[in-house]
């Protein structure tokens, strides 16, 4: 399946190919093809975008060969492991929704801006929670608890809400800010004497 994507982009069906040819391929779409392994694809050394979603991909070997990729989707297949992953270290985007894996902590070190690990078995991601340039972050699905809400308040031992300051709206058609409304005090007036006036 993977030669003959390979086959299909540089135009030759039959001859051979040479590896000049395989290193100006940058871009690959696999996705459904019925592909199974990816362990040849360490040829492709130029190669920044890889689409292989919806495959019988059980294992991520040959990937870590592919040291300029950037974004790639591994989607609907049947990872258990992506170990292989960590080498890969201009990734920006990935997506691994919809495999069954436990465990994703060998990606955390990538330089990712998004990723999308939905409907897997993880039970823990709290090492992406937070964690510096990763703008999207999905992960519904999974075993991963809630989040308990904190209360905020005085410590007094029952629950204290904490007052929602009012929007107010500058009228110029742009952003609404909040503010906390501060009491005005109103000035009293101590009438002066007039001048010959009588008791």
């Amino acid at each position: 399946m993977l030669e003959t994507a390979v086959r299909k982009i540089i135009e030759n069906p039959d001859a051979d190919i040479y590896s000049g040819r395989l290193l100006e391929i940058t871009e690959l779409d696999l996705t459904e093809t019925g592909l199974d392994s990816l362990s040849d694809i360490g040829y492709l050394t130029e190669l920044r975008v890889l689409k292989a979603g919806w495959n019988k991909l059980a294992n991520t070997s040959g990937l870590s060969e592919l040291p300029k990729l950037e974004e790639l989707d591994l989607s609907c297949n049947g990872l258990n492991d992506v170990t292989e992953l960590s080498a890969l270290t201009a990734l920006k985007s990935l997506d691994l929704s919809f495999n069954y894996l436990t465990n994703i902590s060998s990606v955390s070190g990538l330089p990712l801006e998004t990723l999308d690990v939905s409907y897997n078995l993880l039970t823990d991601v709290s090492a992406f929670e937070g964690k510096e340039g990763l703008t999207t972050f999905t992960y519904v699905g999974n075993r991963v608890p809630e989040p308990t809400p904190t209360p905020t308040g005085s410590g007094s031992g029952g629950e204290t809400l904490t007052p929602t300051p009012t929007p107010v709206d500058s009228g110029s058609g742009g952003a609404t800010a909040t503010q906390t409304p501060t009491p005005t005090p109103t000035p009293t007036l101590t009438p002066l004497p007039t001048e010959g006036a009588t008791e």
